[in-house]
């Protein structure tokens, strides 16, 4: 009778504790976080290669806008944990443009960067640098594609191909 007595009571405690912290999360309300909707993925410019890019794809290849780095590349075995998680951080909040992969096991082919007038700033020259080198290094081909107000079929075509060309096996 007593065990009967001590689970009910542990019981109506975990259904209790349930309720307050449904109640809590209830009365916090849409606006209690300070995030907004950033309304689109890509930037237009993004956008105009992305919507010609995909229309030169044969079957069984995707584009993916936005990858992170870390989902591309990953730093090797073999390092000190103090070493490895530096060169985690430097490539698990940026992303590439867009990575093309197989749609039936999404095996990695290459991956793109778009370059706008914003990579001539040092900064970015730094950054592109980086990247370069640790897709090289990681051996995942990747092509740099300055950006325009309009792509032709033909041009990206041909840049697929040069994404295909580029492979290393």
């Amino acid at each position: 009778m007593k065990l009967v007595l001590i689970f009910s009571a542990i019981i109506l405690g975990a259904v209790a504790t349930f309720f307050v912290f449904v109640l809590i999360r209830i009365s916090k309300g849409p606006g209690s976080y300070p995030y907004v909707s950033s309304g689109t993925l890509l930037t237009k410019s993004e956008l105009r290669f992305y919507s010609v890019f995909r229309k030169v794809l044969p079957d069984g290849y995707m584009i993916c806008p936005k990858v992170r780095m870390e989902d591309i590349i990953q730093v090797k075995g073999g390092l000190a944990n103090k070493d490895r998680m530096s060169w985690r951080g430097r490539i698990k909040s940026r992303h590439l443009d867009f990575v093309v992969c197989s749609t039936s096991d999404a095996r990695i082919f290459f991956c793109i960067e778009l370059d706008d007038s914003s990579h001539n700033r040092s900064d970015r020259q730094e950054r592109d640098i980086f990247v370069n080198k640790a897709m090289q290094d990681a051996g995942v081909p990747l092509l740099r594609v300055l950006t325009s107000r309009s792509y032709s079929k033909d041009s990206m075509a041909s840049l697929f191909q040069r994404g295909l060309d580029s492979q290393v096996f």
